[in-house]
């Protein structure tokens, strides 16, 4: 496979989320020598980050990522990603190698503005937002620029 090298200049749309998950529901997506740190009890913090990445990146191609809880290892603290699936296979190499990432290569399908799918892995991710009864928001994912090194 061919990558380019770090750091990745990545420009495109976004959308994540952040939300209470049960603990005992992730704990099968956590290493066992991690803590999983509840914020309340028996909840900790995970969510889902869903990308597109086009025109003016080092590589164009569509990225899901899941944290399955904030975690901690000797009195460290930080998000356990549990899963990315992208859909180049560039970007898988580059992310295992570079910065050991657990990267998965997925076929993504974009349906209108508000779900994608990730296949053959079964994921659906749906965005809608919220309606105040009079007025009817269209959601428009924030368009961002990313430089991806560590």
């Amino acid at each position: 496979m061919v990558y380019p090298p770090a750091p990745w200049n990545l420009q495109g749309y976004a959308v994540q989320t952040l939300q209470l998950v049960d603990v005992a529901r992730v704990r099968p997506l956590v290493p066992s020598e991690l803590e999983i740190v509840s914020l309340l009890p028996g909840k900790t913090l995970g969510g889902i980050y869903i990308s597109s990445y086009g025109l003016g990146s080092v590589m164009e191609y569509n990225e899901l990522i899941v944290v399955s809880a904030i975690a901690n290892y000797a009195g460290k603290w930080g998000a356990w990603i549990s899963h990315i699936y992208v859909d180049n296979p560039n970007s898988v190499a580059g992310g295992r190698e570079i910065w050991g990432l657990p990267k998965e290569l997925a076929q993504f399908s974009w349906e209108g503005s508000h779900s994608v799918k990730a296949a053959p892995l079964g994921y659906r991710v749906t965005v809608s937002p919220r309606k105040p009864s009079t007025v009817q928001p269209q959601l428009q994912p924030a368009k961002f620029s990313l430089t991806a090194a560590f």
